[in-house]
């Protein structure tokens, strides 16, 4: 019996939608167990390795530090990276902070109203 590849499936900053999907595509989730080893998937593992991995799947935009060490280290101990979803391939609602002033985005999203904190009451 030949080697199956090695799959992980990460997140960064993002909603896990995509990861998600992965999780619930219920009738072909047999055959993919059958076909690969997943050393990474945290929505469905609860030990994740970042080593030797064949494939990875990335879900969600670098918006730390952290995470772009996380995703550097990623890179560095698989194969084929692959950006899963929008968030990964083009930055996603999270990166819209990066386009410009953030005083003026925010005026623009929420008007003159801003946003505000409620407290709740003891």
């Amino acid at each position: 019996m030949a080697t199956k590849p090695k799959l992980g499936v990460f997140s960064v900053t993002g909603c896990f939608g995509c990861q998600l999907s992965l999780a619930f595509v219920e009738n072909d989730l047999l055959q993919i167990l059958n076909k690969f080893k997943i050393v990474a998937f945290p929505m469905i593992k609860e030990s994740n390795k970042i080593k030797d991995i064949d494939i990875a799947f990335i879900e969600g935009s670098a918006v730390r530090s952290e995470e772009v060490d996380e995703l550097k280290k990623i890179r560095a101990n698989s194969k084929i990276v692959v950006a899963l979803g929008a968030c990964a391939a083009n930055g996603g609602v999270q990166t819209i902070k990066e386009l410009g002033d953030k005083e003026q985005i925010s005026k623009e999203v929420y008007g003159d109203k801003g946003s505000h904190c409620y407290n709740p009451i003891d």
